[in-house]
């Protein structure tokens, strides 16, 4: 199981924070003036088994988190992403759901079985970008705007989870 890590920059409660999977390198996120700002290292929500900074909260039955990607930093890969995700669990081969935005593109990642390979749906777009998740029941659905009021809805996928989740950026 996953173990929080990193004490810099308080997170309004009951927000946390987590390096899931194995990461190379912990992250960091803070929040100041109504804005996250979050900085990780590892390979991202892919493959089998993830690893990522994640700011999150536990959550039980359906809900919807919403957030405005306003840059992507510099360094790293191309292939760096920051949005949001609903996960099962803490553990790096989760079932998984998330909106994602990269240079280039928005993305509906999703793992629907435990270990189990992760697929992909994008976009194009480019930050600065909203994305949204919807969690109603099974269904998760992801979402895109420029503006934070029109959506656009580009996936609607079955991704079975129970009880407690954890929603977050």
């Amino acid at each position: 199981s996953a173990t929080p890590t990193g004490t810099v920059g308080a997170l309004p409660p009951p927000w946390a924070q987590v390096d899931v999977g194995t990461v190379g390198q912990a992250g960091i996120a803070t929040f100041t003036s109504g804005l996250f700002t979050s900085a990780g290292a590892g390979v991202g929500a892919t493959s089998t088994a993830d690893a990522f900074r994640f700011v999150y909260l536990p959550v039980v039955g359906d809900c919807t988190i919403v957030a405005r990607v306003d840059s992507l930093g510099t360094g790293g890969t191309t292939s760096r992403r920051a949005g949001v995700m609903i996960r099962q669990s803490l553990n790096a081969n989760a079932i998984e759901a998330a909106t994602l935005v990269g240079p280039t593109a928005i993305y509906n990642t999703r793992r629907t079985t435990v270990g189990g390979s992760t697929s992909s749906t994008s976009s194009t777009a480019t930050p600065p970008r909203w994305v949204r998740l919807i969690r109603g029941g099974n269904t998760l659905t992801a979402a895109h705007s420029a503006n934070g009021t029109t959506w656009t809805n580009f996936t609607a996928r079955t991704v079975t989870m129970s009880g407690t989740v954890y929603v977050g950026l």
